[in-house]
C-alpha cells in the first residue's frame, strides 16, 4: 500500500494529476486536491489541471460547466 504522502515527493504537477486520475479522482477533485495540498489558488489549480493531457478531451467539453461550479464555490466561501 502506498503512503498517503506520496504526492509530497512529486515536483511535476502532470505526474500528480496522472496519479490522481489513475486513483479515480474526477477533474474537480483533482483541482481541489492541488488547491488544498499545494496551497494554490483555485484559479491556479484549475489552470494546471486544464492543461494536463489526461483531461484534454473532458476540458474541451466541460469548461463552461466547471467555471460555473467554481464561481459558485468561490461565492460560497466568501
Amino acid at each position: 500500500m502506498k503512503k498517503a504522502n506520496e504526492f509530497n515527493k512529486i515536483q511535476n504537477f502532470d505526474d500528480v494529476i496522472i496519479k490522481l486520475h489513475h486513483k479515480g479522482l474526477s477533474i474537480i477533485d483533482s483541482i481541489k486536491f492541488l488547491k488544498n495540498h499545494y496551497g494554490l489558488t483555485l484559479k491556479e489549480a484549475k489552470e494546471i489541471v486544464d492543461k494536463s493531457p489526461v483531461w484534454t478531451d473532458i476540458v474541451e467539453h466541460s469548461n463552461k460547466l466547471i467555471d460555473n461550479f467554481l464561481d459558485k464555490c468561490e461565492k460560497n466561501n466568501n
